[in-house]
């Protein structure tokens, strides 16, 4: 500050206050070099270290025989941000029937779920495929689809 004078010891609890709150608001998943944490260690601050991650294991199933299985994403970088949608198709046993990706502007996340599963729909359809499983991972989409009734104005139209 401007006209004040501090030890360098007072300057070196300030510094290490400053870090402290910082430390303390950071969240658990906030990963932390090795190099960071020789630093806090000198200056006898405590850092919240990540827990360990737990791992799950997802597997994908094939279809009933005659069915084919969509699975759709879309994602968005920022809400809303730059959007991409994408999606595959698969037979029964497996085998790749369709894939597609494709940026679709800027959007919410949601938008471009909503977007993903809607052309998935319609390469299903264009294909002559009558038989489809779905599968998503978008909660809001699913009870929309559910439901008949999307609930968010800018994706009515849809």
């Amino acid at each position: 500050m401007e006209g004040r004078f501090e030890s360098t010891s007072e300057i070196i609890h300030s510094v290490r206050q400053w870090i402290s709150l910082i430390c303390r608001d950071m969240h658990a998943s906030t990963h932390i070099s090795s190099f960071d944490l020789q630093v806090l260690k000198s200056l006898n601050v405590q850092a919240v270290l990540s827990p360990n991650r737990r791992c799950k294991t997802i597997t994908w199933n094939c279809p009933s025989a005659g069915w084919v299985k969509l699975n759709t994403d879309g994602s968005s970088l920022g809400n809303p941000g730059a959007s991409g949608i994408g999606g595959i198709i698969r037979n029964n046993h497996g085998k790749l029937i369709h894939a597609f990706s494709s940026f679709i502007g800027i959007g919410s996340n949601n938008r471009a779920e909503l977007l993903a599963l809607l052309h998935g729909i319609q390469v299903c359809k264009s294909l002559s495929l009558n038989y489809v499983h779905i599968e998503l991972d978008s909660m809001n989409v699913i009870s929309w689809w559910k439901s008949k009734r999307c609930g968010v104005w800018y994706l009515e139209d849809f």
